[in-house]
Formats: structure tokens, C-alpha cells, sequence
């Protein structure tokens, strides 16, 4: 492991250079992919509708989406800035513990509430589209009472007078 960790500190550069480039080609076929109408972007009868073939309708299509997934893109931008400022705590520790958990407390406190509100917003999302969907567990309308309503007291010139017992109660099966 003290192998590895050696290796990576010493061909930083390359490694970090190696994942951007890696993640940029995947992005890059994604969107050519996105623009050729191939694989999970094929698109269907509607293709053949007039003025699609254009390059104004992809440009505008493509700034579309941008702003769409918007919220999507910052949540993952805070995601990765919360990944890699863990990933310089540790590299920055240099193996001792003090520092390396002082950094890491000092992160999680000023990102941890943020990773929690992102991933609250997600999961809250969710629940809503399943739900308008009619798929949600909730999606018959109100939920039944529990218990129902009894008598109610009755306060009259300051004196509480109790409501009378419903039948059957005092009595054990």
C-alpha cells in the first residue's frame, strides 16, 4: 500500500490528468452521441418533424438542457469540490493522524451541511415525481385517522365536566 500511495505522489500530475482526460472523452462521446440521436438519445417519430435538422435547433437544444440540469451540474460541482478538498487533506496530512483529523472535521463542518441539504433535495425529489407519477405510497389522498374522535369535554363557567366514556371502554377482552 506505502508502494501505491509512493507512486501516486510521484506521478501526481499525471494521474490527475489521466482521470480529466478520461472523463472528458466520456463527456465528449456522450455528446456527440447526444447530437447524432444514437443509443439512449435515439429519437423516435419525432425526428422527422421539419426544422430539427438544423444547427440552431441543436445549439438551442443543447443550451436548453445546460439550463435544465443546472441545478443537477451544482450539485455535482459541490459533490466533486467537497471529494477533492477531502482528497487534499489527506494527501496534505503526510501520514499524521492530528493534522490529517483536524482537516477532515474541519471539512465535513463547513461541507457536511451542504452535502446533506444536496442529497435531501434528491431523495425529496424523488419521492415527489413517484408520487406524482401516482406511484407513491401516499398518492390515494389523506391518510386514514388513526383513532377516531370521541366525545369531547365540555368547559362551562370554569368547571370541566368530562365527556361520557364511549360504550365498551373501562371492559378488557
Amino acid at each position: 500500500m506505502a508502494g501505491l500511495l509512493q507512486a501516486l505522489s510521484a506521478n501526481a500530475r499525471g494521474v490527475v490528468l489521466l482521470v480529466f482526460l478520461a472523463f472528458a472523452a466520456v463527456a465528449l462521446i456522450q455528446w456527440l452521441m447526444w447530437l447524432a440521436g444514437v443509443g439512449r438519445f435515439a429519437r423516435g417519430a419525432q425526428a422527422a418533424v421539419a426544422g430539427r435538422s438544423t444547427i440552431g435547433y441543436y445549439i438551442g437544444t443543447f443550451v436548453g438542457q445546460i439550463i435544465t440540469e443546472f441545478r443537477h451540474l451544482l450539485a455535482l460541482v459541490v459533490v466533486l469540490l467537497f471529494a477533492a478538498t477531502m482528497a487534499a487533506v489527506l494527501a496534505l496530512g503526510r501520514g499524521d493522524f492530528e493534522h490529517i483529523k483536524a482537516g477532515v472535521q474541519l471539512v465535513a463542518a463547513s461541507l457536511g451541511g451542504l452535502i446533506g441539504s444536496i442529497i435531501g433535495y434528491y431523495f425529496g425529489e424523488s419521492a415527489a415525481a413517484k408520487k406524482e407519477a401516482g406511484g407513491g405510497a401516499g398518492s390515494g389522498g389523506a391518510p386514514p385517522p388513526v383513532q377516531s374522535s370521541g366525545p369531547t369535554p365540555t368547559v362551562t363557567s370554569g368547571t370541566i365536566t368530562p365527556a361520557a366514556a364511549p360504550p365498551g371502554a373501562g371492559t378488557t377482552p
